[in-house]
């Protein structure tokens, strides 16, 4: 099969975005996009590979996995093996014992799952997990896995029936992936049945390919394709399935019609182009651990988010990924790719090797799972600290919540109907109340309503809401209800409290007074809207640094925003309001992180322990404006 320069210069452009997208460069916030032309460009070569081999009769399995084990082995290992070692003597507990987690879902190229139901790939969490890029290798490897089968068993039917299942595959996967926006993107997004679609692309452009041999695009069409994948890296946003149309069109566009000869192909033909794709297996392993190590300090040696010093030292990191990345290269992965008699390791060393390596990262991740990343090395005031477990946390958040999201008020007129609206800031809320006063089921009754985070809690109309939404943020609302809910609109009627609390993102903030005007029309309830709380960025490297003696006084400057959102809500004046930050900080630019009994109040700054919610419930439900309410600490209110 003919070598084309062009492609190795079509990975550049593809992985350079990426890089800058990981390191935080707000101008490249479509970089993600990268990994998409990745998907085409396998999808093409593989295809194009294996119909060459169909063709000519040559075919065979054990070597289409030889090849992929020689060219994604070697340096997978490598990579595995030095950051496997760093895990160890850098990582925190609970840190370790995820990345033995995702380690072990690596290997067995199944971390799409993995991560899918760990951590949502655009969240800041994300950035701190040295194999969360390995997703986008395990959707290739689970393709590898099926597509070869596919190709050999339907062959025989001719290339046109072949064609038109592949053509089918592709365009089931796009209705998956069109069914899956909404809610649940975040899980769909790591999914291979969603992700099918983009290799299979790359695989219909090789049969076109082969096909007519030398395909003749019009020059404006390859120059705009080219134009648009190039701009698209700078503003295409997450969760918008045209921006990845677009990707993956254009891509397909540049497979088919650029040539060396032409200014697009002079250009991806350049030579550091041609060498940057060369290494951008090596450069995608790469960049991202060495990232996250570098993110996991950067606030132990001070230096804060969105600054100039932060930039340096990720941009550092990138050159210091290109480095190895090279290194790679020419001394891990060109002794194991080499073929022929002069090949320094045979097909049986191969997979010996690679089954070797497999049993080897199998055996070093089990300790940190079984050892929980080694947390009794540590004194047990520090543990707490060291082993911050995300989702067992937030499992204890939603609980109470989640058990009175389907009450229906009954007609009794002897118990006080309470009804919570909000995002997961109103499950907090639940977990106050119920600290306060765990006896309060006995004469009220509770109603709780979620609504995402991105959408908005406002009681405006759909439409309305829908055209405020950042629009990416859109799919994740698309099945979003608000106030429109025939049990929330009976519950609401006979309320006698209605809670509305939320993260207030700022477009909320100038439609917020209206919306607590339409739910006043709709009940006769008390209404009582809470402000947001923010207890700063928990960095447990830092607060490790702070002595027990003084983490009673111990306070965390508070994200900028959390600032100036909660300084605007309370310029609207709004009645019956709950200035919850004022409560729980006092000084807004600082607030306390641990209890008096030195237990974490937040565990990600946003969201309280259990012992937080101890802790707060009583300084919380002191403010006036409980007074008289079956909130208050002082009277019990009957109906």
């Amino acid at each position: 099969m003919h070598y084309r320069r062009e492609i190795d210069g079509l990975r550049a452009v593809a992985i350079l975005p990426v890089l800058l997208f990981h390191a935080g460069f707000s101008f490249a916030r479509g970089g993600f996009l990268g990994v998409d032309v990745f998907f085409v460009i396998s999808g093409y070569l593989i295809t194009l590979h294996l119909l060459t081999d169909l063709e000519h009769q040559r075919f065979s399995l054990v070597k289409f996995y030889e090849k992929r084990a020689r060219r994604i082995l070697p340096a997978l290992f490598f990579m595995l093996l030095v950051v496997t070692i760093g895990a160890w003597f850098i990582m925190l507990p609970k840190e370790l014992e995820l990345y033995s987690q995702s380690l072990i879902s690596t290997i067995f190229f199944v971390a799409n799952a993995f991560f899918a139901f760990t951590v949502d790939y655009f969240s800041g969490r994300s950035e701190t997990y040295p194999l969360l890029h390995m997703w986008s290798l395990a959707i290739e490897e689970q393709f590898y896995l099926v597509f070869p089968i596919f190709l050999w068993v339907f062959f025989r039917f001719g290339k046109n029936v072949l064609l038109g299942l592949t053509l089918l595959c592709l365009f089931v996967s796009i209705g998956l992936l069109e069914w899956s926006e909404g809610e649940h993107t975040r899980y769909f997004f790591y999914a291979s049945p969603m992700r099918a679609w983009e290799l299979l692309a790359g695989a219909c452009c090789a049969f076109l390919w082969q096909r007519f041999d030398q395909i003749k695009l019009p020059k404006f069409l390859v120059y705009g394709a080219f134009l648009l994948l190039i701009s698209i890296f700078y503003w295409g946003k997450p969760g918008i399935a045209l921006h990845l149309y677009v990707t993956i069109s254009a891509t397909s566009l540049l497979l088919l019609g650029v040539k060396s000869q032409d200014v697009v192909g002079k250009i991806l033909t350049w030579r550091l182009f041609v060498g940057t794709g060369l290494i951008s297996f090596s450069l995608y392993l790469w960049h991202q651990p060495i990232l996250a190590f570098l993110r996991m300090y950067l606030p132990v040696w001070g230096v804060e988010e969105n600054s100039f010093a932060k930039t340096s030292f990720l941009l550092i990191g990138l050159i210091l990924a290109i480095g190895v990345s090279v290194f790679s290269w020419f001394f891990v992965e060109q002794p194991f790719r080499s073929k022929g008699p002069k090949t320094r390791f045979t097909r049986v060393q191969i997979f010996s090797l690679s089954g070797a390596g497999i049993v080897c990262f199998l055996l070093a991740a089990c300790p940190g799972i079984w050892l929980e990343g080694g947390k009794q090395f540590y004194a047990a005031e520090e543990q707490e600290i060291v082993y911050i477990d995300h989702l067992e946390r937030g499992e204890y958040v939603v609980r109470e919540y989640r058990r009175h999201n389907q009450t229906a008020f009954s007609n009794r007129t002897d118990t006080i109907k309470i009804m919570i609206v909000g995002d997961s800031f109103s499950e907090d809320f639940t977990n106050l109340v119920f600290n306060t006063h765990p006896d309060i089921e006995q004469k009220a009754e509770i109603y709780t309503h979620f609504i995402v985070f991105l959408c908005g809690n406002l009681m405006l109309d759909k439409d309305q809401i829908r055209a405020l939404i950042p629009r990416k943020d859109q799919a994740a609302c698309r099945g979003e209800n608000w106030y429109d809910d025939p049990l929330l609109r009976q519950n609401l009627a006979k309320a006698d409290y209605v809670i509305v609390t939320a993260f207030w993102r700022p477009w909320i903030i100038p439609y917020l007074s209206e919306s607590l005007n339409n739910i006043q029309k709709e009940t006769s309830a008390k209404v009582i809207p809470v402000g947001l709380k923010h207890f700063g960025f928990i960095y447990p490297r830092v607060l490790l640094r702070v002595p027990p003696s003084k983490r009673e006084v111990y306070r965390n400057p508070v994200m900028p925003e959390a600032i100036d959102i909660d300084k605007r809500v309370k310029e609207l004046q709004l009645n019956n309001y709950v200035d919850l930050q004022q409560i729980v900080c006092a000084a807004r630019e600082t607030c306390p992180v641990f209890t008096p009994e030195r237990n974490l109040i937040s565990y990600d700054g946003s969201h309280l322990t259990q012992e937080g919610v101890a802790y707060l419930a009583p300084r919380i439900f002191a403010d006036r404006v409980w007074n008289g309410t079956i909130f208050s600490l002082e009277q019990t209110e009957t109906k």
